[in-house]
């Protein structure tokens, strides 16, 4: 399985360059250049890495469909996990050195949602979105 790791690891690597780099490098000043080259960025990363998961959850859902076995799955995860904490300091070095805005994603917080429900479901229905966006773009919508 190390090509299935090294997919993954410099597929989640690619993934978080091209689509964190929206609005923090790319499209500052426009919000329709930001989502634009953050599309872009999903599809060149996506073509560019061969089409890995880089995503535990579409790796999960991949294995329940039977595309891969699960330690196949226990790789992917792993390497994504690995890709994004190599990634993160790479590119906080990168953009601390060339005097950018940091990358940065997502982020919580507590004083408007102590309990994290906001959080969780914002995060389950985004990751539920992009199951259902994967299965019907490859036309894999079948679960059994």
């Amino acid at each position: 399985h190390k090509d299935a790791y090294r997919h993954e690891f410099v597929g989640t690597l690619l993934m978080i360059i091209c689509t964190f780099s929206a609005g923090k490098w790319i499209g500052v000043d426009s919000l329709p250049v930001a989502w634009l080259s953050h599309a872009v960025g999903v599809v060149a990363a996506d073509y560019i890495g061969g089409g890995p998961h880089v995503n535990p959850a579409v790796s999960v859902s991949m294995m329940s469909l039977g595309k891969c076995d699960y330690t196949e799955m226990y790789v992917r995860i792993a390497a994504q996990m690995g890709g994004g904490l190599v990634a993160f300091p790479l590119y906080k070095y990168l953009s601390d050195s060339l005097g950018w805005e940091p990358l940065g994603g997502p982020a919580f917080d507590p004083t408007d949602d102590e309990d994290g429900s906001k959080a969780f479901f914002s995060e389950f229905f985004a990751t539920l979105l992009l199951c259902f966006l994967i299965y019907t773009l490859n036309w894999e919508l079948n679960f059994g």
